[in-house]
Parts: structure tokens; C-alpha cells; sequence
């Protein structure tokens, strides 16, 4: 699981990184991700209300997004 764990701590090291307009995070975001470039901080404000509420100390980062695993499950159902 190693590279699929990050910790609250490295959470909120990339948020603030993002957050601070970091051009090369911006770069990077645009070359790796460019159709997530307008959903990636709402979806980081929204994960960083999940760790408050919950306690977490880390997440799991699956490589498989919510749609596969919504199929995957109505389809063992």
C-alpha cells in the first residue's frame, strides 16, 4: 500500500502548496491531471473536512475512482 497511503501531515502539505498559487504545482496539476484542474481544490477543502471529522491520521488513495466502484458493487449485488 505503501504510495497509495498519505498521511494528514503530507495532505496538508500538498493543500498548502496548491493553496499558495505554487506555479510548479499548478504545472504539474495542468500535465497530469488538466480535466481535474477546476475540481482538485473543492475536492481537497471537502477531504480536509473528512480528516477533521473523523480523526483520521491518513487515507487511502485506491486506484480505482468512484464510478468503477459503484459498478464493481452493483455488479456483486
Amino acid at each position: 500500500y505503501g504510495n497509495r497511503i498519505i498521511s494528514k501531515a503530507d495532505f496538508y502539505k500538498l493543500m498548502d502548496c496548491l493553496c499558495r498559487n505554487d506555479e510548479e504545482a499548478k504545472d504539474l496539476i495542468l500535465k497530469k491531471v488538466p480535466d481535474r484542474v477546476h475540481t482538485i481544490l473543492p475536492g481537497m477543502i471537502i477531504l480536509e473536512e473528512i480528516f477533521r471529522v473523523s480523526g483520521a491520521t491518513e487515507m487511502y488513495v485506491s486506484n480505482s475512482g468512484a464510478r468503477e466502484g459503484y459498478l464493481c458493487r452493483m455488479l456483486k449485488e
